[in-house]
């Protein structure tokens, strides 16, 4: 599992969770580094933060779609985005991205969204869990005016 989260906390929630269910999970905090890490391994699903600095994760979707095997390049992507505006999801699968889930989301849609996606029997409900929430960015001190 390739997990593309610029929010620390985030990451780690979601580690945490995949972790818990017997996965192994590299960790991307940018698109170039997702790239990067998509180049080296094989994923079943990469879950994709929508709102990144830089290259944001339509634009990081768009590249790995572009892989030379076409297996990889048709690795299941899920949209993770703190938008759940009416539209979102098929913008996002328009986009190529086979999957959307809404920030906060809890672990059970998470759980039955990979397993959806991998045609696995989801019957099986992990454990209540944190919600994956959009941190904010921390504002900037305000710059000291020089008299």
């Amino acid at each position: 599992m390739l997990l593309t989260e610029d929010n620390r906390v985030n990451q780690l929630l979601v580690q945490v969770m995949l972790r818990g269910w017997g996965l192994h999970v590299d960790t991307a905090s940018s698109g170039s580094e997702a790239l990067a890490l998509f180049r080296q391994h094989q994923y079943d699903v990469v879950l994709m933060d929508i709102q990144m600095p830089g290259m944001d994760g339509v634009a990081t979707t768009h590249l790995l779609r572009e892989h030379p095997d076409p297996a990889r390049a048709a690795t299941p992507v899920v949209a993770l985005t703190a938008h759940a505006m009416h539209g979102e999801a098929e913008r996002y699968q328009k986009a190529g991205l086979d999957a959307y889930l809404s920030k906060p989301f809890k672990q059970e849609a998470l759980f039955h969204t990979i397993a959806n996606l991998l045609d696995l029997d989801d019957a099986a409900t992990p454990p209540p869990a944190a919600e994956v929430v959009e941190e904010p960015t921390p504002a900037l001190p305000p710059a000291s005016s020089m008299t």
